[in-house]
């Protein structure tokens, strides 16, 4: 009976310090997974490739990425895993290409792109992933080439265009009221499968009425939203 009693207790202290090592264990497991730790990768030639910090397996913080050559490409900015601050890209050359803001994943802030001379190619604002108000695009040679608004994703009002002497080569405002019913129209008709995409088969009598000016750049917002519904489809 006696060395039952010994065995038994020394099953039991095995099991007991066992159960302490794989609570300790899990309890580090655990806090490291928490831990917020750098992270790189390299490419074969040794070069780094990108570089940030990450947190459970969620990118935080700054990120940075290079080329195979070295030269670096891309920053971005990261909260939880998620695009979250100002992102900002590179030519080659080492000048920036696009600067812009992200919000919860989704453009939201100020766009600007240049040119690889380091003039300004255009300049817009997002909200939640959407154009809105005013965008100017220029010439490599500083000579506005358009402006206009955007509403909700969408050219809204008077837009300009401009040759490369800074004259003005067209301008129209867009009529929105017409232009949602002319979309509207055509989703209706998609949803009937009884849509064609051949230029004859559109009826530009929404238009009629309007100035040339007016017409022309109605037309080509309705155009560029139905092609661009297309490719997402």
């Amino acid at each position: 009976m006696g060395l039952d009693i010994r065995h038994f207790l020394k099953v039991t202290i095995v099991l007991l310090i066992g159960f302490v090592w794989a609570q300790d264990n899990y309890k580090k497991t655990v806090e490291n997974k928490e831990q917020t730790v750098m992270v790189r990768d390299h490419y074969d030639n040794g070069n780094l490739k990108e570089e940030g910090m990450k947190k459970a397996d969620s990118k935080v913080g700054v990120w940075t990425y290079w080329k195979e050559d070295g030269k670096k490409y891309l920053t971005e900015n990261y909260i939880e895993g998620k695009k979250d601050g100002i992102q900002i890209s590179w030519y080659d050359v080492g000048k920036k290409n696009i600067e812009q803001n992200y919000k919860n994943n989704v453009k939201d802030g100020l766009f600007i792109a240049w040119y690889e001379s380091g003039q300004k190619q255009s300049e817009m604002k997002f909200i939640n992933g959407n154009p809105n108000g005013l965008r100017i695009e220029w010439y490599e040679n500083g000579q506005i080439k358009e402006k206009g608004n955007f509403v909700n994703g969408h050219q809204n009002g008077e837009w300009v265009y401009y040759d490369k002497d800074g004259s003005i080569a067209k301008l129209g405002k867009i009529n929105s009221v017409i232009l949602n019913q002319a979309l509207d129209n055509h989703r209706i008709l998609k949803t009937k499968n009884i849509l064609s995409y051949d230029y004859k088969d559109f009826d530009l009598n929404f238009v009629r009425g309007l100035s040339l000016e007016d017409g022309t750049a109605t037309i080509t917002e309705f155009t560029g939203s139905i092609l661009g519904e297309g490719i997402l489809d």
